[in-house]
């Protein structure tokens, strides 16, 4: 349109190093509130000691590989999150002994991504061929009844590996209000997942589930709107990008945020129009374009191209979220 005020484009071509990341901080109690309320949203009282939090995504390798028969370039990106709280209930169990119980949650993710595009920050268009994923989840339940208390331990290992098989559809070059595209994936998804339950220490057999699917999935984007946003990486002027999934609820969807040099600034997930993560940039180093610390030092001047690449390895989070809260 001839008529938009800001544009954010993906021209720039940059080469990246080992050791270049991007940070983001969590803003609000969103995660932990959806994994309360998954548990009990009645009795949910409050939560405490919450620990970590900060979601990095960073260069680890760079090298060569074989793909469908050919050597070629790749680099790979590892996602790292790790956070832990404990929620207070009140009479969890409906024993009306008038007793506060408790649930530790400790919830880990890490997750390799491959992409073929040896730049990575280098292409609207980057091709990813594989995603390693470890996710770990431990709920620690103490139950007050009356005078006894019962301590309840459940524990989660999911690991998968994603094969990205084909995808259809083009990014567009350029990103601005009434920008409009959908791009469709198809990935096949392997690994185990393994549980175990224990109770006051008693401990049941670990029970193994192998997962092997494929799964086709259509994402439409579009830009709907500018606005400013306020970060501990400085304040930046930004487009809004909602996107949602073909056949999910209309309530489920994600909003991204960009600045004109392509930059993620922040990202929202909402679940049934309830907000369940709220991440926004705290600092980053792009080897080539600069860094940007939490206090605003050494502001980047270039843009950052890629943009689909770097949001396809946040949407790893989303999937997280929602397994979080079905295991809970």
């Amino acid at each position: 349109s001839s008529n938009a005020e800001m544009v954010t484009t993906n021209s720039v071509d940059v080469e990246a190093e080992v050791g270049d990341f991007i940070q983001y901080e969590f803003v609000d109690d969103s995660f932990i509130l959806g994994i309360a309320n998954a548990i009990d949203e009645e009795k949910y009282l409050r939560y405490e000691d919450k620990q970590g939090g900060n979601l990095r995504m960073e260069i680890t390798t760079k090298g060569e590989t074989l793909h469908e028969g050919e050597t070629v370039d790749f680099i790979a990106v590892e996602m790292s999150w790790h956070q832990s709280f404990t929620l207070i209930f009140d009479d969890l169990m409906d024993d009306d002994d008038g007793k506060e119980d408790m649930v530790e949650v400790d919830y880990s993710l890490v997750s390799e991504i491959w992409d073929l595009d040896a730049s990575y920050f280098s292409t609207a268009n980057n091709t990813a061929i594989k995603d390693g994923m470890t996710m770990i989840i431990n709920f620690n339940m103490t139950i007050n009844q009356y005078e006894d208390q019962t301590i309840y331990w459940s524990s989660s290992i999911e690991k998968t590996t994603t094969d990205f098989i084909d995808q259809e559809g083009i990014e567009p070059s350029t990103y601005e209000v009434g920008s409009l595209w959908s791009i469709t994936t198809t990935n096949r998804i392997s690994g185990t997942e393994r549980t175990r339950d224990c109770w006051d220490g008693d401990c049941e057999d670990w029970v193994t589930e192998e997962i092997d699917e494929e799964t086709t999935v259509t994402q439409n984007s579009e830009v709907v709107g500018e606005k400013s946003l306020t970060t501990p990486a400085g304040t930046f002027q930004v487009l809004e990008i909602k996107e949602t999934e073909d056949g999910e609820d209309p309530g489920n969807y994600t909003l991204n945020y960009l600045d004109d040099t392509g930059l993620p600034v922040a990202l929202k997930m909402y679940t049934e129009d309830t907000m369940t993560m709220n991440v926004q940039l705290e600092s980053y180093k792009i080897s080539g374009l600069g860094s940007l610390d939490a206090d605003g030092s050494d502001i980047v001047e270039e843009g950052l191209p890629s943009i689909p690449f770097i949001l396809s390895l946040m949407t790893v989070a989303f999937v997280a979220v929602r397994v979080a809260g079905r295991q809970s």
